[in-house]
């Protein structure tokens, strides 16, 4: 013969599927009332979290089908540097010079190699896995021959040595390098 007691909500629960602990107390006024309010308790704060997450989902699409971001859906991933970038300005002044610096990301081999100038960069590449938008570069190194530009060459070394996390840029084949501190240090453009 099953037992079964009856939860303050209406519905019933078999007394074989409570807790130990109830089922020693039975009845017990203190114990079986004490397991239903915090089982209770528990249902309102996991509803109240999937509404939280309920209600940002919805303010997401809204605002995606409005024109405007979420920022969960729209900042652009360290990952999605892959391939060729032009630096058109570095420390928000423009790059002008004959032969345009540029920078290859190779997600799969972890590389990144370019041309500042005239000399050439080379160095390894880690995206950060916790903050999608951050990576390092490792041990990056430079060749040093003596160039026209050697002065906008630095510049550029010094600014490259400082990334630390890209964003969108203003336009859809550009990207802003930045520091730590969210400075834009370098603007790219895709090749």
């Amino acid at each position: 013969m099953m037992t079964w007691t009856k939860k303050l909500s209406g519905s019933f629960k078999p007394l074989n599927m409570l807790p130990e602990k109830i089922k020693a107390d039975r009845f017990g006024a203190d114990g079986l009332l004490r397991f239903l309010f915090l089982h209770e308790n528990n249902k309102n704060e996991q509803m109240m979290k999937m509404n939280k997450i309920g209600i940002l989902l919805l303010i997401c699409f809204v605002m995606g089908f409005l024109g405007g971001t979420c920022q969960t859906g729209s900042a652009f991933k360290a990952q999605d540097l892959n391939g060729k970038w032009t630096i058109v300005s570095v420390l928000d002044e423009p790059v002008t010079l004959e032969h345009m610096p540029f920078l290859e990301f190779s997600t799969a081999e972890k590389r990144v190699h370019g041309n500042v100038g005239c000399n050439t960069l080379s160095a390894g590449f880690e995206p950060d896995l916790k903050d999608l938008t951050a990576f390092q570069l490792i041990a990056p190194i430079t060749t040093m021959m003596a160039c026209i530009h050697f002065d906008t060459e630095t510049i550029i070394v010094q600014a490259i040595n400082q990334v630390t996390n890209v964003k969108k840029g203003e336009t859809q084949d550009q990207v802003k390098l930045t520091d730590k501190e969210g400075k834009t240090l370098l603007v790219l453009e895709r090749v």
